[in-house]
């Protein structure tokens, strides 16, 4: 095989890296290749590739000399990552490393090449975009988020239940699974001579799907977890004496519907609302009387910053 035409030196690596294992011998030749003809008559190699740059990426192009078969490939440059050329010189290596395998194997690639093409490259074929199963396998690519955020709840008894919350997404294709927990920093009510906090701790295991769209993408989800609902007498009027504080778990069923928007290829924002039914329902008394009975329905809603160790928009190069 020779690498013909001019060739930036980190692509030309990468080509040499992925063909490494491959029973291809590599020659270089950096001058400008001749027309397709003359090559097809007067080249020692089975196959010439050169790549051409484009506006919005490039092309690769690979004449099979036996077979009188040209592929012209189109790669198109990624946005919004740190290195959006590494990107595209690892898929033009990686698409190249795929016809070569097949032509060792006995395959064919491209169009045929006519005998009446003796130009000047003006009758090449046009550049091939990415097979619909290239394009399905990019998008299957799993991707996992961590993330970090604040989240608020009404109960109907405090004005706001309020707290920290973390996560953890795994998504592939349009499914997605996860787990949050929530924790409170707790909010204070009065009543029948006592003040007492309540918080409201959680954990909850998410079912969804999600569009798979970018730089925007809509999800919803099931969840399903359980709550520790904490209460701690602040203070009491005299005579009464403070009682020790109690716990109660209630399991939780609920649904959300977010937005996550990438603000980056391993960075996003996101933002859940929803609301969780809460059973059996909580009932704290003080004084012998009802203090709070929060509703069982409670609505909620998450803000928070995630991190992607695996992710869908980097499918043309390594993790």
């Amino acid at each position: 095989m020779t690498l013909a035409g001019p060739m930036d030196e980190t692509l030309e690596q990468r080509i040499r890296g992925q063909l490494s294992d491959l029973p291809w011998t590599v020659t270089r030749d950096p001058s400008p290749p001749p027309p397709i003809q003359t090559v097809l008559e007067g080249s020692e190699s089975r196959v010439v590739v050169w790549v051409s740059q484009t506006e919005t990426g490039a092309v690769l192009h690979l004449l099979d000399r036996d077979e009188r078969r040209l592929l012209a490939r189109a790669f198109d440059r990624p946005t919004g990552e740190a290195h959006p050329d590494s990107t595209l010189f690892e898929s033009i290596a990686v698409s190249l490393r795929s016809s070569l395998r097949a032509l060792a194997a006995g395959g064919t690639i491209g169009v045929v090449v006519p005998e009446s093409d003796i130009g000047d490259r003006t009758s090449e074929p046009e550049p091939e975009t990415e097979t619909e199963s290239e394009t399905e396998s990019e998008t299957d690519s799993p991707f996992v988020a961590l993330g970090v955020g604040w989240w608020g709840a009404l109960d109907g008894v405090s004005s706001l239940q309020t707290g920290p919350s973390g996560g953890l997404t795994i998504g592939y294709r349009a499914l997605r699974v996860g787990a949050a927990f929530q924790f409170a920093l707790g909010a204070a009510i009065e009543g029948l001579g006592a003040e007492i906090r309540l918080a409201r701790h959680g954990v909850v295991f998410e079912l969804g799907a999600a569009t798979d769209g970018r730089p925007v993408e809509l999800t919803g989800a099931l969840r399903l977890g359980a709550f520790i609902q904490r209460r701690e007498t602040v203070a009491v009027d005299a005579p009464l004496v403070a009682t020790p504080g109690t716990r109660i778990v209630s399991a939780v069923i609920g649904a959300r519907v977010g937005i996550r928007a990438f603000l980056h290829d391993h960075l996003s924002l996101r933002l859940d609302i929803g609301a969780d039914g809460l059973a059996p329902r909580p009932r704290f008394e003080a004084n012998g009387g009802l203090v709070a009975e929060p509703w069982a329905l409670q609505p909620f809603m998450n803000l928070s910053l995630e991190v992607h160790a695996l992710t869908r928009s980097s499918r043309r190069a390594p993790p």
